[in-house]
């Protein structure tokens, strides 16, 4: 007997716990029991502990091709021209227009290839790949969800957003007007939480030293009242930040997607998906359309907070983004750049 199959002889296995980790586990176990009877039970259990082996070595290969896909883009990156945060003030625009492309993880080195002479990538610390964790809040009826699923012009999104890697925490108030512009206000914030019963605690100062309360920011620069908000999406990902080199245009990349719902419980992931959004002051040109369209890539209209919300809040409506949850789904197992 090969070494392979010979190593697991005389082992204990107990098959519960195996298949909870290898959902295939039972169903071949059973393929197996009427091939070689009830009573090879030491044969039976030698293949099921076979079988969710080559399930392990699947699963690592799979973690491996991920890494080496990182690595790959890793690599690509340190060919770019760095941008540090200083030099990257000119390029704030808080008040833009969003094209957004939905696309999937192995053509992103395709894209950075193609985008490394005309770009510069943001590196922070020597980082070229940035950590956000992202706390978005709602009204318990989920009013900023169901006023952009319902087709709402104008629109807002409040949200908690750490740059990991900076060490900085802001409250940003994200509003959509009916001209399709997106603008951002943001405070500093020393956490996550921004419901506490006391907010006066939670103080940015101005240059003009004046203090700003979270229960003023939001009530000012929002339609929602502080105290009608509460948390209910995390979202994690990994960002590359690209400028061009004229300085009139932002580019971010966000990756290893996953969304946990502090009211459902439910958690998605979307490893393989990659969302890519060219931030521009009105339709100046830019060579990333260029780039998307020669690799077959279409702008999506597509919101993190949304698709995440629809994907781990069940009962909640969601037949605007149905199809385009079909769309991702389908554009990952079949595209196609040629």
């Amino acid at each position: 007997m090969p070494e392979f199959f010979g190593r697991f002889a005389g082992e204990t296995f107990e098959e519960p716990a195996e298949r909870r980790r290898f959902g295939k586990a039972e169903i071949v176990t059973d393929l197996l029991d009427g091939e070689v009877g009830t009573g090879s039970k030491k044969v039976l259990c030698l293949r099921s502990k076979v079988l969710l082996d080559i399930a392990y070595m699947q699963k690592k290969r799979y973690l491996c091709s991920e890494f080496l896909y990182m690595q790959k883009i890793a690599d690509i990156l340190q060919s770019f021209e760095p941008i540090s945060l200083a030099q990257m003030e000119s390029v704030k625009l808080m008040n833009r227009i969003d094209t957004k492309y939905a696309v999937p993880m192995t053509v992103l080195p395709l894209i950075l290839e193609a985008a490394k002479a005309d770009y510069y990538v943001q590196e922070i610390d020597g980082k070229r790949i940035a950590t956000y964790d992202t706390m978005y809040y709602d009204t318990a009826t989920l009013d900023m969800y169901i006023r952009h699923h319902d087709r709402q012009l104008v629109r807002q999104k409040i949200r908690v957003r750490q740059y990991v890697d900076s060490n900085l925490t802001f409250l940003e108030i994200k509003r959509k007007n009916n001209k399709g512009r997106t603008s951002k206000k943001r405070i500093v914030v020393p956490g996550f939480d921004i419901t506490a019963d006391t907010p006066s605690v939670l103080k940015h100062k101005r240059k003009e030293d004046e203090a700003v309360t979270v229960e003023r920011f939001i009530d000012s620069k929002s339609r929602y009242h502080w105290s009608d908000i509460t948390p209910h999406l995390w979202t994690k990902f990994h960002r590359i930040t690209l400028v061009n080199k004229a300085k009139t245009e932002r580019l971010t990349i966000d990756m290893d997607l996953v969304w946990d719902n502090v009211v459902s419980g439910e958690v998605k992931t979307y490893k393989d998906l990659v969302i890519v959004e060219l931030k521009r002051d009105g339709n100046v040109p830019s060579k990333m359309t260029h780039i998307m369209l020669d690799l077959r890539l279409h702008p999506l209209k597509i919101s993190k907070y949304c698709i995440g919300t629809a994907l781990t809040t069940p009962e909640i409506k969601k037949n605007r983004f149905k199809s385009k949850i079909r769309k991702i789904e389908k554009m990952l197992n079949t595209y196609d750049p040629s």
